[in-house]
């Protein structure tokens, strides 16, 4: 078994597992094992085919081109895609307005077996070096935004349900319903499955293929806040940006600002000006990007501009105001700089991480995410944001927050799950936890099944989940070293030595 194929294995054969047993008279009778690697090494070919047709459509989430699509045009098309394959697939197809789609393989009973993933991705970023929305093989693994999450996934559940399908054309009937949910805006607050919830009812279980094997059991609950402060007309700091997601550590943040307010400062009056009117320039912070779900080993660009910022001297107070809570929120991704850290035994610790910092109406804002355990509260960690956000002189908002979710793993689903992940895989099905956030706690029976094994070795180029150079069962990390750089115009820059007393090990170089 190659590792281009390990995953869609395992969701192969949990799909087919699970709606197996709902069509038995027991409830607990697994597909053939050695039916479901024929039928996988038969339609590889294929799903390679449209897994690649799918990875090209670029779903980043674009409510601002929503006509005739909610979720903006790339995502209802990347739908559209997705449809198409289930619809060649055997299934029934239904279109609920473009918010989320679903393929049904009907049962003696309506009551239904679900699987839920979804078609849309965050936004690529920096640091590839391959096209992101493209299909690429790579020493056994395939790349491109999606292909882990979650696209892979979604259409190895579609032709798993495929396989069921040829099995009723043969006269085998499923007991209940099987429905493979795809939705298009998970990865900007999962507005699609709750617009389903509004007009369906929660299958008696489902499970999403957008999480670890073997099986996830349990998430943690969030807080998701965004923290402002005016921007000071007189200061030094013109515009901030940085990050691309909320629930994506950031690789790269900028800040443009006067030169005039450096002159003899820490900033050298070198270069020549971007424009007739005024002398600025851009510093730029470089870090390691990742999952706000899994923020160890990643070093935050915001956080490293922050620091580089306020070592500089040449900023305002209103502007150190909104630096120190940056500093104090990003300083340490265990949330201890807000005095919010806290960790249990199933969970682990809280983590915290700024996703974003744009300059929007006159104002600077960040976007924090906060991952928690069951041993934090959620009203309290929401409480101590705003005290402290109060202290540095900002506003705040919390935007949601979710309590943490688990679901018993001695449950008869989720041993279902569990014994077809040991047959496929040859090793114990362990439940756990995770920090990140799934369709499942959505539902009230639901967990998360896959595409990622953590136990498969990777190339050491493979980046990390929602960074660059994401790759199909990627474990391991692409580092970079965290700095800065000084840009005065687009042609010409400043060279610096090391500095001293920058968090993160940031220094100033070209």
């Amino acid at each position: 078994m190659s590792d281009e194929t390990m995953e869609a294995r395992g969701v192969f054969a949990a799909v087919c597992g699970v709606a197996g047993a709902a069509g038995s008279t027991t409830g607990t009778e697994l597909t053939p094992a050695a039916e479901i690697r024929a039928y996988v090494d038969k339609v590889w070919p294929s799903f390679l085919d449209d897994l690649e047709a799918l990875v090209v459509v670029p779903s980043v989430v674009d409510e601002s081109r929503a006509w005739r699509a909610p979720w903006g045009l790339e995502c209802h098309r990347a739908l559209c895609v997705a449809m198409d394959v289930a619809r060649r697939q055997g299934l029934s197809i239904v279109d609920c307005d473009g918010y989320v789609a679903y393929g049904e393989l009907a049962g003696e009973t309506p009551e239904q077996v679900a699987t839920i993933a979804h078609v849309d991705v965050v936004p690529a970023g920096e640091g590839w070096t391959v096209e992101p929305y493209a299909l690429t093989r790579r020493e056994g693994v395939l790349m491109g935004r999606g292909v882990l999450d979650d696209k892979g996934a979604a259409l190895a559940s579609i032709y798993a349900a495929g396989f069921l399908a040829r099995r009723v054309r043969n006269g085998w009937k499923p007991q209940r319903t099987l429905r493979c949910i795809l939705g298009a805006s998970e990865e900007a607050g999962m507005m699609d499955v709750r617009r389903y919830l509004t007009g369906h009812e929660p299958p008696a279980f489902l499970f999403t293929p957008d999480a670890e094997f073997a099986v996830c059991c349990g998430e943690k609950g969030c807080v998701n806040a965004e923290v402002a402060h005016a921007v000071d007309g007189a200061g030094a700091i013109i515009e901030l940006t940085g990050g691309v997601a909320r629930n994506a550590v950031p690789a790269r943040a900028e800040a443009i600002v006067r030169m005039d307010t450096c002159m003899d400062g820490y900033l050298a009056p070198r270069g020549s000006m971007w424009s007739p009117s005024r002398r600025v320039a851009r510093i730029v912070a470089h870090g390691v990007a990742g999952h706000a779900a899994e923020p160890a080993g990643t070093v935050n660009a915001i956080g490293v501009l922050a620091a580089y910022l306020a070592a500089c001297g040449i900023c305002s107070a209103a502007e150190r105001e909104f630096l120190g809570f940056c500093k104090r929120a990003l300083g340490a991704w265990d949330g201890s700089g807000l005095g919010i850290d806290v960790a249990d035994e199933l969970f682990g610790g809280l983590t915290c991480i700024g996703g974003t910092v744009r300059t929007q109406a006159g104002r600077f804002v960040l976007t924090l995410d906060v991952r928690l355990p069951g041993a934090a509260d959620v009203e309290r960690v929401s409480r101590r944001i705003e005290g402290v956000a109060r202290e540095c002189g900002c506003e705040v908002r919390i935007t949601h927050t979710r309590e943490p979710f688990t679901m018993d793993p001695q449950s008869p689903e989720v041993m279902v799950l569990r014994r077809a992940y040991e047959e496929f895989a040859g090793r114990p099905a362990v439940p756990f936890a995770i920090g990140g956030g799934t369709y499942a706690h959505h539902f009230p029976r639901a967990v998360g099944f896959g595409p990622l094994d953590r136990t498969e070795p990777l190339p050491d180029w493979v980046g990390p989940e929602h960074g660059p150079m994401r790759a199909f069962g990627s474990t391991s990390s692409s580092a970079r070293s965290p700095s800065t750089s000084v840009v005065l115009n687009p042609s010409s820059t400043l060279k610096w030595g090391q500095t001293p007393n920058l968090t993160n090990g940031a220094e100033r170089v070209a």
